[in-house]
Formats: C-alpha cells, sequence, structure tokens
C-alpha cells in the first residue's frame, strides 16, 4: 500500500500499488484511476472552469508562475488572451499589496498545506478590488514532491450560499472596498457594522 496525505483534516489513506518484477527490481504501477489522468492531454479540459463567470481558476508553478489561468481571470485582469498572463507572477499585475498577500499564502500551500474557503479582496478589474472566497491547494509531481498549485477564487457576492454569514457586513465590506486606498478608522467600521 502506498499511503497518501488528503483532504483538509491532512488524513492518511492507504491506496493499493501494484508490484511488478522487470528486469530483475520491483516496479510500482499506479492504481488504475491514475493511469487514466496520466494519459490525459493537458490543458483543454480546464476550459470547463470558463463555464462559471464568477469563478477564476489558476494553476502556478513552484515559483509563483501562472503557468494557466481561466478566461475569467486574465479578463479581469485585463488581458485580451490567457497567454498574457502566463509566465508572469501576481508582482507582475497586481498591486504590491495584494501580491505580497497571495504570495505568502502561496508559500503556504507550496509546503504542503491547503486553503480552503478564505474570503480575501481581489482585483474585479484593473484598480477595482472586491471580495472573493479562495481555495488552493498544492499540485504534486509524480515523485510525490509539491510543484506547484491550483486555486479558484469565486465572487463572494455572486456565491450566496457562502456569503450569507456574511450579510450583516455588507456596509462594512461596501466601506472599504470603495475606501481601499484611503485610510479606513476601525470606529467608522464599528459603525456601519451596527
Amino acid at each position: 500500500f502506498r499511503r497518501r496525505i488528503c483532504g483538509r483534516m491532512r488524513q492518511t489513506v492507504a491506496y493499493p500499488i501494484r508490484m511488478t518484477l522487470t528486469e530483475g527490481r520491483m516496479d510500482e504501477t499506479p492504481p488504475p484511476h491514475l493511469d487514466f489522468l496520466a494519459q490525459l492531454a493537458p490543458g483543454p479540459g480546464l476550459r470547463l472552469f470558463d463555464a462559471y463567470p464568477d469563478t477564476r481558476f489558476f494553476i502556478k508553478d513552484g515559483q509563483g508562475i501562472y503557468r494557466y489561468a481561466s478566461r475569467i481571470m486574465h479578463l479581469a485582469h485585463g488581458f485580451a488572451h490567457p497567454e498574457d498572463v502566463l509566465g508572469r507572477t501576481d508582482h507582475d499585475f497586481i498591486p504590491a499589496y495584494l501580491a505580497d498577500h497571495y504570495t505568502r499564502d502561496d508559500q503556504r500551500v507550496l509546503s504542503g498545506e491547503e486553503i480552503w474557503g478564505r474570503v480575501e479582496m481581489v482585483m474585479r478589474h484593473p484598480a477595482c478590488p472586491d471580495w472573493y472566497v479562495t481555495s488552493k491547494i498544492p499540485l504534486h509531481g509524480r515523485d510525490g514532491a509539491v510543484v506547484g498549485l491550483a486555486g479558484v477564487s469565486r465572487d463572494l457576492q455572486e456565491a450566496a450560499s457562502i456569503a450569507s454569514p456574511f450579510v450583516q457586513f455588507t456596509p462594512v465590506l461596501e466601506h472599504i472596498r470603495d475606501h481601499f486606498a484611503s485610510p479606513v478608522a476601525v470606529e467608522d467600521l464599528a459603525r456601519l457594522a451596527g
């Protein structure tokens, strides 16, 4: 059995490995579902994420360089084509105060952690931040080492079922969004929260 760590709780799951003798050495054969996934061509299946106009999907390598960006993501950042995002990092097109935050999270994920359902500020359009729910997971290479990460960010206003606990904070969130470039007083936020 090979053991893998997966899921939110970092539970260990065992799955069987087929062993075969080849030229005097034992070879591991992955389970059939992994054989199937290995034969798929990269890329085209990811276009399915373009079906959700409120959701951004992305893949970054171990250096934080974008290797895939969904249509909604590249359009939101002002790029005409997804290839315009590829090969760049967050610092190349996102304000530093947000890019620094994303990079810190990416480093956590690249060390093996998972981030699920974090509410954070994301650029909706150039110079226009808004609130999104973001999840990120590490991507593992064939040898088991983390080689990158995949993430999704969903517009909080569009994700009504996720947003319902935050409805009471709508005036606060709108104030922060409308005044993000100016100092925001905690007293003002408390007053808006009621």
